[in-house]
């Protein structure tokens, strides 16, 4: 889904790009942007931030931002110490922030486009600790990044029109995941709710807190402060004032028409027009007739020689239109009289004043209903129709009054929004999200899993059917292996399996490929009988840490696993090979093939790669010669997934346990780890520790953790295999003591890889390890698997 997303990104980037860019030139609205959204532009540097990351909160435009003034004010003081950044999209909006953010946000700056690498150099420079999206602006490329960083994202005052819901809805396979990545979504009603669900977003990650609209400060003038703005607008104590908030292009004429009958009424009526691109105020004044007839734009009412009385003044600059509607006598909401689908009519409520607006007010739909209906707004079929209503408001003086009460009462019955946000807030950024399969989109993948599927048949085939003959060694080869991608307990088996073998009085072997190793290219001895011979990076996390829980045991990597194998046994005596991760290296013979399967989720979805899990047919069950279900539940019955049933008669079925052991502390300050007294993970019961892993099944670890009773106030997730920078471990120990602890744990397969540098944590580490468990199947495990051996 990303590459795609990003293909055809790029595609019109290449092509459309190039006269997009001449074209901003010779704008003056995207000019000043344009690069800045590339990635241009000065942001301070955080990027070796450790602790108190900054809380970053973006907001689309004007609306956006006005509606999150108040909620960056909070996050501020919420979170003390941590810079406050805030990002928007438009260029009024920036100035918009810039103006009502003055003393609150530490840096406002320009929202980058979402292409990858303007989206990378934003998020790396800024280097959040959490991130609150405001509304409705959501970039795949961007909430990608900060879930691939591990950064909690809120959508906070999320709502989903019926237009929006539609679009997504087309395109639910891809939308769905990208909503996925959010920590928390905080729907204004419970429709928007729904709608988020019904786009696949997890029901946990929903909450309806109601909409922060409500939650602004009123502004509050002083009588001095409204006759003072009254003389800057030249308008004449005794006047009525009509504003008419973020007009757009086709409104302004509607509303020169509809007025010219009210003025021939009330002449001493003042038009306040507030365009939502002030850059524009020139040409509405010239739309009311300019100068002659009284329309001034609000610097030329200032002027000395300005001709004759003011009838209207056209707002040429932002952030006056909050002061504007506490001086007015009725409000009128642009954007709703052309389908632009309105703008905030809070604003004018929170001033008490009468709300009027057109048929187009999709944006704001609750709200709306909810003025109507208890009488503090008035909605008109069209601009036509709107003078009548405005002479009929200015004639009746009681009912604009109870029409304004009604309006105030309204927005202040509904706020309380903010603190549910708020406590949103504060529970995602204390819980960062882990890395995330990315689930969704299977049917769009379908295609290429069917195409995968036929490789995987004809290439097992070519073996089964002696078209091509599998390699032997001069011993006995016990395959580890399983049929999906990701964690199944290979490792924990196969160090189980090595150990059984010693006890039975065998030379076992241990042949892996070596996963990011170095030596898997060319192959090579990790450890032998003396010990071990090579580093992490040479050998690999798995087979590394196998060399270390195996003294004595040979383990040896490399791709083509018969020829490390054969190089190998040259000089060491061996009798059984166990092949680690063997079910589809069908290059080197195996007497028995024992099969992984997670209880929890044995076969995934069903599918094969990339739409699911899989990494062959079903059908490939059958050439097995044992199963093993790990992470088994002991106080449930085992239940296989019906799909797999047929695979599972008259076959040996064994259900494991995951038991976890601490393997050792490092105190602060230390070099090394020392080892734990009999491995009694009792002493992390009742200690708050902070949890961080890089596996294939980083909850499968978390739970482990909380099975010692140790209490997780945290957590950091790695992709499997991550290799640590010492930013990273910086970053750990940041997180750990921002959380209120000192000490923190980890896997054994992760700290091989960081042993080197664990003085670096500068906290005390816990290396916990697992160890499979046969429970009441160990004697039938070991039974199987003596026979095994004397049958082959």
């Amino acid at each position: 889904m990303k590459w795609c997303y990003n293909l055809v990104l790029m595609v019109l980037f290449v092509v459309a790009g190039p006269p997009a860019l001449v074209a901003s030139l010779f704008s003056k609205k995207r000019r000043t942007t344009v690069f800045k959204r590339l990635g241009f532009q000065e942001i301070p540097d955080h990027r070796r931030l450790e602790k108190d990351r900054p809380v970053w909160v973006h907001a689309l435009s004007v609306g956006e931002v006005l509606s999150a003034v108040e909620l960056t004010a909070r996050l501020k003081a919420a979170f003390p110490g941590r810079p406050v950044f805030f990002s928007a999209t438009t260029r009024t909006g920036i100035d918009t922030a810039r103006n009502r953010l003055a003393g609150i946000a530490d840096e406002v700056f320009c929202f980058c486009y979402d292409l990858p690498f303007s989206v990378a150099r934003m998020v790396n420079r800024i280097n959040p600790g959490l991130v609150v999206v405001v509304e409705s602006d959501i970039w795949p490329n961007f909430l990608w990044t900060l879930e691939k960083r591990h950064v909690p994202v809120v959508l906070a005052n999320g709502r989903l029109s019926e237009k929006s819901f539609a679009g997504y809805r087309r395109f639910s396979c891809v939308m769905g995941p990208v909503l996925n990545t959010f920590s928390a979504i905080c729907a204004q009603t419970r429709q928007d709710a729904d709608r988020f669900a019904a786009l696949g977003v997890a029901g946990e990650k929903t909450v309806v807190t109601g909409s922060i609209k409500f939650d602004r400060q009123a502004p509050s003038l002083s009588s001095d402060q409204r006759i003072d703005l009254r003389h800057r607008l030249g308008i004449a104590p005794d006047a009525r004032i009509l504003v008419a908030g973020s007009t757009h292009p086709g409104e302004e004429e509607g509303l020169a028409s509809a007025l010219a009958g009210v003025w021939k009424a009330f002449k001493h009526l003042v038009l306040v027009v507030a365009p939502r691109d002030p850059a524009r105020s020139g040409d509405v004044a010239a739309i009311f007739g300019g100068p002659d007839a009284g329309a001034f734009t609000l610097t030329g009412v200032g002027q000395a020689d300005r001709p004759g009385p003011v009838r209207v003044v056209v707002i040429d600059r932002i952030g006056l239109l909050n002061d504007l509607y506490a001086v007015a006598d009725i409000a009128v909401i642009g954007g709703s009289f052309l389908n632009l689908r309105g703008h905030n009519p809070l604003e004018p409520a929170a001033c008490s004043v009468p709300v009027l607006f057109g048929p187009h007010m999709e944006d704001f739909a609750e709200i709306v209903r909810l003025l109507i209906d208890d009488g503090g707004a008035l909605q008109v079929k069209d601009v036509e129709t709107l003078g009548p209503v405005i002479t009929g408001l200015l004639t009746d003086r009681d009912q604009r009054r109870q029409m304004g009460r009604a309006a105030f009462q309204v927005f202040e019955a509904n706020r309380g929004a903010l603190d549910r946000v708020m406590t949103v807030c504060h529970i995602a950024e204390k819980n960062p999200p882990p890395a995330r399969p990315v689930t969704g989109g299977g049917t769009l993948l379908m295609p290429l899993s069917f195409l995968y599927g036929g490789a995987a048949r004809l290439r097992r085939g070519l073996y089964t059917k002696g078209f091509i003959r599998p390699r032997q060694l001069p011993c006995l080869v016990i395959s580890v292996g399983n049929i999906t991608v990701g964690g199944t307990g290979k490792t924990p088996m196969t160090i189980y399996l090595a150990k059984l073998l010693v006890r039975m009085g065998r030379a076992p072997m241990i042949v892996s490929r070596g996963y990011r190793g170095t030596a898997s290219v060319t192959g090579g001895l990790v450890s032998d009988h003396t010990g071990v011979r090579m580093n992490v990076g040479q050998a690999g996390d798995e087979p590394f840490m196998m060399a270390h829980a195996l003294p004595g045991v040979p383990v040896v990597v490399g791709k083509k696993r018969y020829r490390a194998a054969t190089a190998a046994m040259a000089d060491l005596p061996t009798d059984v090979v166990i092949l680690d991760d063997g079910f589809q290296h069908f290059q080197l013979a195996r007497n028995l093939d024992i099969l992984l399967l997670d209880s929890t989720r044995p076969v995934g979805n069903g599918k094969l790669l990339p739409a699911g899990p899989l990494r062959e047919p079903l059908s490939c069950l059958a050439h097995a010669h044992a199963f093993v279900f790990t992470r088994s539940d002991p106080a449930a019955d085992l239940r296989p997934d019906s799909a797999i049933l047929p695979y599972l008669k008259e076959k040996p079925v064994f259900r494991a346990f995951h038991r976890p052991v601490l393997d050792g502390w490092v105190r602060a300050g230390d070099e090394a780890m020392a080892p734990a007294q009999s491995a009694d993970v009792t002493l992390l019961k009742n200690l708050p520790v902070f949890v961080f892993c890089g596996l294939a099944q980083n909850s499968g670890f978390l739970k482990s953790v909380r099975q010692t009773g140790a209490r997780v106030t945290g957590h950091l997730f790695f992709r499997d295999h991550h290799a640590y920078t010492d930013e990273d471990l910086s970053v750990i120990s940041g997180r750990a003591l921002a959380s209120g602890v000192k000490t923190v744990v980890t896997s054994k397969k992760d700290y091989v890889k960081f042993s080197g540098r664990v003085g670096l944590l500068g906290v005390d580490l816990a290396v916990l390890g697992v160890e499979i468990d046969f429970g009441p199947d160990r004697g039938g495990v070991e039974s199987f698997v003596a026979a095994s051996l004397r049958d082959k």
